[in-house]
């Protein structure tokens, strides 16, 4: 497998400079479907990763956001990764013991959020709001290096404690780049 095949975000840019006006995603918003193109879905990833970089997030950092899905999360997600980060599900729902042990052991320190922030109970994360709308063009720097992890997921801690696994970035693209059980083309999408 090549080096650019390993890199989500390397991936990401040549998917955006082939299909640029192709639909990233589709969401139902107030009983009407809605459409984001990879052009927007790029603009609105440099602004996330812009904003984070000016918060201080870089290579390694864990950053936590809502288990809620949002059209946003696409560029949240990707926003995370771009500047080296991995992403850290947070469930206001879960017992307050139980978020405590997820920050403190992603040792994250900021979250974000879109909409309005859910009743998290973590102590020492700073939440942002993530605006989108003030992409001033900057060019971010792409930390994409395939061994960092892409996101924390933390079993359900049915047997005691709850373990977090690391999921590498390089196991995302492995899982979807020549891949033999499933066909994965321009005119399929899915999360």
């Amino acid at each position: 497998m090549s080096k650019a095949l390993e890199n989500i975000i390397a991936r990401f840019q040549s998917i955006v400079a082939e299909y640029p006006d192709n639909t990233a995603y589709k969401y139902l918003e107030e009983g009407k479907w809605h459409k984001a193109d990879y052009a927007s879905l790029l603009k609105d990833t440099i602004e996330v990763a812009s904003m984070l970089s000016e918060l201080g997030v870089q290579r390694g950092d864990a950053v936590l956001l809502p288990s809620t899905r949002t059209p946003a999360l696409f560029a949240e997600l990707l926003g995370i990764l771009w500047v080296g980060g991995h992403y850290v599900f947070l469930d206001p729902s879960y017992p307050e013991e139980r978020q405590n042990l997820i920050c403190e052991t992603t040792g994250a320190r900021i979250g974000i959020f879109t909409g309005k922030l859910p009743d998290f109970k973590c102590a020492g994360v700073d939440w942002h709001p993530v605006l989108t709308g003030d992409y001033s063009g900057e060019t971010i720097d792409v930390c994409d290096d395939p061994e960092l992890p892409a996101y924390v997921m933390f079993t359900s801690g049915s047997t005691g404690k709850p373990k977090g696994v690391v999921i590498p970035r390089r196991g995302i693209t492995r899982l979807v780049t020549n891949a033999d059980y499933i066909e994965f083309s321009e005119n399929e999408r899915f999360l």
